[in-house]
């Protein structure tokens, strides 16, 4: 994971198609693997822009949309569906959160 997450950083300063076919490959990875509704719509909009031709010629003389960063999910981790974050990475976050501001009652 490590490589995908760095990978892109340093493909995009090489002045190659073959090296901006990689980055988008590893982005892509990356949004896919991340799954948040913010990563799957910067996934959709990268490859677009880049290989759906009708989009692609559209956007002749503008500049491309510029990228969210790939949200980074933990691999473990605990998801409420009313919580405010994303996902709490422990126990000690959840149980935190649920007991002070979710159920204080309970």
């Amino acid at each position: 994971m490590k490589l995908l997450r760095t990978l892109p950083k340093v493909l995009k300063f090489l002045p190659s198609d073959k090296a901006a076919d990689a980055r988008t490959f590893m982005m892509s990875f990356q949004y896919w693997l991340g799954g948040s509704p913010e990563n799957l719509e910067s996934l959709m909009l990268m490859v677009g822009q880049d290989y759906v031709e009708p989009i692609k010629s559209a956007m002749v003389g503008k500049e491309k949309v510029e990228m969210e960063e790939p949200v980074v999910l933990p691999d473990k981790a605990i998801w409420h569906p009313v919580a405010p974050d994303i996902v709490f990475e422990n126990n000690a976050k959840y149980f935190e959160w649920y007991n002070k501001e979710f159920a204080p009652d309970a």
